[in-house]
């Protein structure tokens, strides 16, 4: 997506939705970090059972839903800079099914 913005004649102001997609991206980054800590801090505590603290209490995996998420993220930014084309959802949309 990066490269169709930087492509564009003239840049497109922000607006709210580059603030969504800043505010979303950021919140599964954040979520992605704290799952790893939590999970290296479990480890770290010698404990040979699954981690259920933190975010690992509400989803198994939830620093792959912080990659989706922050992948999904970046393609709003793409949408908020006026890039239409759906070929640049592929990516995201994978990352979610895969």
């Amino acid at each position: 997506p990066a490269g169709a913005i930087i492509l564009q004649d003239e840049a497109p102001p922000l607006n709210v939705g580059d603030l969504v997609a800043g505010v979303v991206t950021l919140a599964f980054l954040v979520l992605e970090a704290v799952s790893d800590e939590t999970l290296r801090r479990h480890r770290a505590s010698g404990a040979k059972t699954t981690c259920v603290r933190g975010p690992w209490a509400w989803s198994r995996h939830p620093n792959y839903l912080g990659e989706c998420g922050f992948w999904s993220g970046i393609y709003l930014f793409s949408r908020a800079a006026g890039v239409s084309d759906i070929l640049y959802a592929i990516g995201p949309v994978t990352v979610w099914i895969f």
